[in-house]
């Protein structure tokens, strides 16, 4: 997309998921979407097909994997996580 100088693009949506194996919250694969201005909002039912799209693209083996779909507010670049599978949400490894 061209934007012209001196105007930044402005994000209209942003979701967040990750996939992540049922057996011990460990995350395999991260996916963003930012939508701008006019553009197509993806659901959460697309997000779902395409983590695990891109996750297998690059030799992941998405059998059995669940996708939690996460505030991307809740989710800071740089820190590790897991899923606790008892609270449905992220928890930090470390930074």
């Amino acid at each position: 997309m061209n934007v012209p100088k001196g105007n930044l693009a402005t994000p209209e949506d942003q979701k967040l998921c990750v996939l992540y194996d049922p057996s011990n919250g460990t995350i395999v694969h991260t996916h963003w979407v930012t939508t701008l201005s006019g553009g197509r909002v993806v659901d959460q039912p697309g997000m779902e097909k395409r983590i695990r799209e891109r996750a297998a693209s690059r030799g992941r083996n998405v059998q059995g994997m669940k996708v939690l779909h996460v505030d991307p507010k809740e989710y800071k670049q740089g820190t590790r996580y897991r899923v606790d599978l008892e609270a449905h949400k992220l928890a930090k490894l470390s930074e």
